[in-house]
């Protein structure tokens, strides 16, 4: 065995009187969601969402017909209680309205872009994208 001497450093790595570095997006401000490879815009199903078969089959069907849509694709994200947000696939803005009807504006959180949170109608918006 080899002695130690408490005045070296064990770990190279750390050091305790460094100090913690931002990192834009989880560090440098508290959000909801972490905006770590999310597409913009998107639509995120809130944490405990409960929907019948036939909506969860209708929605899948929509993510899947999306292919070659004309305008800019919206990213769809389901959000799981510990803020972790899984992606489920693209919808274009002709399909928001049909969604919102679908699953209510209360289940949903929308963004813009990383700094405009759409909320309520404002949802509608993405309509015309």
């Amino acid at each position: 065995m080899s002695n130690v001497n408490f005045n070296e450093k064990i770990y190279d790595g750390y050091d305790e009187e460094e100090s913690v570095k931002d990192i834009k997006g989880i560090t440098d401000k508290v959000t909801d969601y972490t905006f770590t490879d999310i597409s913009f815009p998107c639509v995120i199903f809130k944490s405990g969402l409960r929907l019948e078969k036939h909506k969860v089959k209708v929605i899948s069907n929509m993510v899947k017909s999306t292919t070659g849509s004309l305008g800019k694709d919206i990213t769809l994200y389901f959000s799981k209680g510990d803020k972790q947000l899984y992606k489920m696939g693209m919808l274009s803005g002709i399909q928001i309205s049909s969604l919102i009807e679908i699953v209510g504006l209360d289940n949903l959180d929308a963004f813009y872009d990383e700094n405009t949170r759409l909320a309520g109608s404002l949802i509608y918006t993405l309509c015309t994208i």
